[in-house]
């Protein structure tokens, strides 16, 4: 009997050690499923990381970017009105210059009128004289 204890007992012990044995295969094929689905994942989170860098940098490079076109558009816009006031100033000036350039026209012409008036005058007169001379 006790042969057939000590067999028995080897057997369970065998059944206990192929069933671990299998066991540690299983766990360590699930072990190398996870440390492959935690390196995949690790990867995906490098590349989200990465994904993100991307994108902030394109996202500051736009506001850069528009705030260099708002920059220049603030500045296209003052030189826009400077140059507004200046060519008001300018037709001002050229507007007074035409007032007086008007004003000196009327002046001259009213002259002119006067001396023609005078010089008709005149000549009213030494016509008025020659016939008298001539009577």
């Amino acid at each position: 009997r006790p042969h057939f204890r000590a067999r028995a007992t080897y057997k369970r012990a065998e059944k206990i050690l192929v069933g671990s044995m299998a066991k540690d295969d299983m766990v360590n094929q699930l072990v190398s499923k996870l440390e492959e689905t935690l390196k995949m994942l690790e990867e995906k989170e490098e590349e989200l990381i990465m994904s993100r860098r991307a994108h902030k940098e394109e996202e500051r490079l736009m506001e850069e970017q528009m705030q260099q076109l708002h920059d220049w558009w603030e500045e296209e816009k003052l030189q826009l009105q400077q140059r507004e006031l200046f060519l008001m100033g300018e037709k001002h000036e050229l507007s007074k210059e035409l007032d007086n350039t008007k004003d000196q026209l009327v002046h001259k012409e009213s002259q002119l009128k006067s001396k023609d008036a005078e010089y008709q005058r005149r000549l009213s007169e030494q016509a008025a004289k020659a016939t008298q001379r001539c009577d």
